[in-house]
């Protein structure tokens, strides 16, 4: 849409350039600049954070666009602005960004195919907390407080012995503790219970039950679809739902690594399996296409959505058609276990054939089966979304929210709200050889996670820098078996 005002001599200008090269309509890769066909490698900006201390303060956004062979532009004037919280800061379609009130969020700037989201902050108070970073044994409490400070926050205290214990039972198990068990917890003075009852909690079965769940929900195999699995009666389509939940149960209890278990779901080897016709990820009802496939992976594994791109490039997202197609041909050939193939597949012939992992890697397909290749590039370090992804899904269970947020929405216009924390659990998990008990133990034993849900007179507003326990709905499953348990 055109703006509400006056076009500037500039962008009078390139429209008539635009007419004169004959009014090209963008296809393909997104909207193709008008001075010609040059590829934009990023888009800068400046300036890098914005600080107000004031309602009404304002700030001038500046915006460069890297083209390929080294060319720099500033297209201040041809970008589009937009506010992730307009409670925090606006911005009008000059890149002017007004303080609004107090709080975080950030600007996103859109220009060609580049997406840029320019940090916002404004204390919530005026003091600055005594607060020392180095102070803090955990690292995600070093990154967590390195914020807080530049937010005048000041965190609250830590949650009671039984506070703790209530909540890391419901988070680690999904059951609530005994009262033998709450009675001991409470007795015991030693300084390293909480660290002791986190170890002891990871060794229990229900612990592998209950994030066995947490994992068949976002796999696709939850109680929600299980009837519609297979192409058969609903007894048979039960039975192999719990099969698959068996299977993954099996890999957490034996702490088998993250990518070691997707491994298992993309090749999907009858050798991994528990018994004869093991559905898998693959053939559900949900997933008859190679789009759909396509999708469901990018949205389980990669925390991505694809679908708008399908048809057309999303306007506050990067993947376009292109990316979609390529990344759907790696499920094209794709033959299930009993022989049938994906209706409406198309041929495709591995040997010398060259697509794209939504950008970031290009595949040569040289063997039989395409999803190999899926694999190797998923367990790759600099996989941008594969553990990131993973690691901000566990988060969100026990903060009841993302680091980005939501969960399965990846992209360069949807910023984590700590993006060095993200960064540092990503990185470690990885290190760690993707041991899922290793990211839980980090997490749990962080004074972040440990914290009251008092609120004191800085924090109370704040809901997404973890700088205090934000009271949340048990899920049902644990309302059910903890109403046996009270009751039996």
């Amino acid at each position: 849409m055109p703006p509400k005002r006056k076009l500037e001599p500039k962008e009078i200008a390139d429209l008539e350039a635009w007419v004169r090269m004959g009014a090209p309509w963008p296809v393909g890769s997104g909207a193709v600049p008008i001075k010609s066909g040059k590829k934009l490698i990023r888009l800068d900006y400046e300036p890098k954070e914005l600080l107000f201390r004031q309602t009404n303060d304002t700030a001038q956004i500046r915006i460069t666009a890297h083209w390929e062979h080294g060319e720099r532009e500033d297209v201040t004037d041809l970008t589009r602005f937009l506010t992730k919280d307009d409670t925090v800061v606006k911005v009008d379609e000059t890149g002017l960004a007004q303080s609004v009130g107090k709080g975080d969020t950030h600007v996103v700037a859109l220009y060609d195919n580049g997406i840029a989201a320019i940090p916002v902050l404004r204390p919530l108070t005026e003091n600055r907390p005594r607060l020392d970073v180095s102070q803090y044994p955990n690292p995600i409490d070093r990154f967590i407080t390195a914020k807080l400070i530049k937010l005048g926050i000041t965190p609250s205290e830590a949650c009671t012995d039984a506070e703790f214990l209530r909540r890391l039972s419901i988070d680690l198990t999904g059951t609530l503790p005994s009262p033998d068990e709450v009675k001991a917890f409470l007795s015991d003075n030693s300084k390293d219970k909480r660290t002791r009852k986190i170890e002891e909690l990871l060794k229990r079965p229900a612990y592998a039950a209950w994030w066995t769940n947490k994992l068949c929900d976002f796999t696709g195999c939850n109680p929600a679809s299980i009837h519609s699995l297979l192409e058969v009666a609903t007894e048979e389509g039960y039975r192999k739902a719990s099969q698959w939940y068996d299977w993954v149960y099996e890999k957490i209890s034996r702490n088998e690594s993250y990518a070691d278990l997707v491994e298992g779901i993309i090749l999907a080897d009858p050798a991994r399996g528990v018994g004869q016709g093991m559905p898998y990820f693959w053939t559900r009802q949900s997933l008859k296409e190679p789009k759909d496939t396509a999708m469901s992976v990018a949205h389980s594994f990669l925390g991505i959505q694809l679908q708008c791109a399908e048809c057309h490039k999303h306007p506050f997202d990067q993947w376009t058609q292109n990316d979609f197609v390529d990344f759907a041909g790696f499920f094209d050939p794709s033959v299930f276990s009993d022989g049938r193939r994906r209706k409406n597949a198309r041929s495709i012939t591995a040997k010398n054939t060259e697509l794209s992992l939504l950008r970031s890697h290009t595949v040569k397909l040289e063997g039989k089966d395409p999803r190999r290749p899926i694999m190797d590039w998923l367990r790759q370090k600099d996989n941008p979304w594969f553990a990131r992804s993973f690691v901000n899904r566990v988060w969100a269970g026990y903060f009841n929210v993302g680091i980005v947020e939501p969960t399965d929405e990846f992209t360069p216009s949807n910023p984590p709200s700590n993006p060095e924390l993200l960064n540092w659990l990503t990185a470690e998990f990885i290190k760690s050889g993707y041991d899922m008990k290793w990211l839980h133990r980090q997490i749990t034993s962080s004074q972040a996670y440990q914290r009251s849900w008092r609120p004191n007179k800085t924090n109370a507003e704040d809901r997404r820098n973890y700088s205090r326990a934000i009271p949340r709905r048990i899920p049902a499953e644990v309302v059910y078996d903890a109403m046996k348990q009270v009751t039996a």
